[in-house]
């Protein structure tokens, strides 16, 4: 009895420490993640107020961002990268001695895996498109092998996309696209979207669809606003307006703007649904209010050109005006266009070329075929 009790005591202390040393280890690894995030909110700060500055000296800034596109500042790719190299080695370290603990509890390793698949992510992120950073291309894809292989499905979506790049590992299409589905398989919803997008463009609409109704089940709002269109013209499933309607409704009470559009225009059009063109302009309306441009600029075109509400060239001059001041490039347009045909205005060619012209600068296709 006496000799199991030693047994039981020397396990009890050898257990713990390993605990000590797991959590030596990832107290190590956080104050590493949050320090390195420090430094990238300073970088960013930095070049907000170098932006700033060269604003006040009279630089030109740079064009509104096109719609559905965000502008995030970066920190700069240059810059203490010989830091970030020590500290992904480190990381990458980490990562290893912790795996080789005996008994690894399942919560340490969770939050082992999850530290390191963000972090690969996010620098996968910053510098993939940075020539140069073979260092750390090297750390980064050694962190997403050791997520992916842990089952992380966000270091599988990094992961292939670091095959597709060749950062930090072999160019391989083959396995890049394999990662995506697996990634998709365990519940991504960015590798099912991407996954989507790329079966519809290899002319498979019936797996797209099937990838975004996985989606829509997880939750996905923007998902659901897409398998809606789906559904509105029957592509990889049966037509079936009633459905692309519901989901439409459904996504936009979500908060997704381009389904109140698209639901706004169904009931313009009485696609799927009861026409009622008060409806219709209530919804955008709506949407217009808490800061939807394209919303905007569709209510716009409606009175502008009439059917299904009275022509108000007046209010559709207020909405484009609103949008094209906001930087919306189909706002920009717009106004162009009643402009250069003098409708709720005086004609002004010249000020309506150059409105097309900043609209073309900034990516807009009719602005664009307008110059030529």
């Amino acid at each position: 009895t006496k000799r199991h009790t030693q047994g039981a005591t020397k396990r009890d202390v050898d257990m713990s420490r390993v605990r000590c040393k797991q959590e030596d280890l990832l107290d190590k690894l956080e104050a590493l993640v949050d320090y390195r995030r420090r430094v990238w909110a300073e970088e960013v700060r930095q070049q907000q107020r170098e932006q700033c500055a060269s604003e006040d000296d009279g630089a030109v800034p740079a064009p509104p961002p096109q719609k559905r596109q965000r502008q995030v500042p970066q920190p700069h790719p240059h810059r203490n990268t010989a830091a970030l190299v020590q500290h992904l080695r480190e990381l990458n370290s980490l990562t290893q001695q912790l795996s080789s603990v005996d008994d690894l509890e399942r919560r340490f390793e969770n939050v082992v895996v999850n530290f390191a698949s963000r972090m690969g992510c996010e620098c996968l992120r910053l510098f993939s498109s940075v020539v140069g950073c073979n260092e750390i291309a090297q750390q980064v894809a050694a962190l997403l092998q050791f997520g992916s292989g842990a089952g992380d499905s966000s270091a599988m979506l990094g992961l292939s996309h670091a095959h597709e790049l060749s950062f930090g590992v072999q160019k391989d299409l083959q396995r890049a696209v394999t990662l995506l589905r697996l990634a998709a398989e365990t519940g991504n919803v960015d590798a099912m979207h991407e996954l989507a997008h790329r079966a519809y463009g290899w002319g498979d609409p019936a797996e797209a669809c099937a990838l975004y109704q996985r989606a829509t089940d997880a939750g996905d709002v923007y998902a659901t606003y897409l398998l809606g269109r789906f559904y509105e013209h029957g592509n990889g499933v049966p037509q079936d307006t009633g459905r692309a309607v519901a989901l439409h409704r459904r996504a936009a009470d979500a908060g997704n703007d381009e389904a109140t559009v698209r639901l706004a225009t169904c009931y313009m059009e009485g696609n799927g649904v009861a026409k009622c063109p008060a409806m219709a302009v209530s919804l955008l309306t709506r949407a217009a209010d808490a800061g939807h441009l394209g919303s905007a600029v569709t209510l716009g075109w409606w009175f502008a050109k009439g059917g299904g509400v009275p022509i108000d060239l007046h209010r559709a001059w207020a909405l484009f005006q609103h949008a094209a001041d906001k930087g919306n490039t189909d706002g920009m347009h717009a106004l162009a266009s009643l402009l250069w045909a003098g409708e709720g205005c005086p004609q002004d060619k010249e000020r309506a070329v150059s409105l097309f012209q900043q609209a073309a600068d900034a990516g807009n296709f009719s602005a664009i075929f307008f110059c030529g």
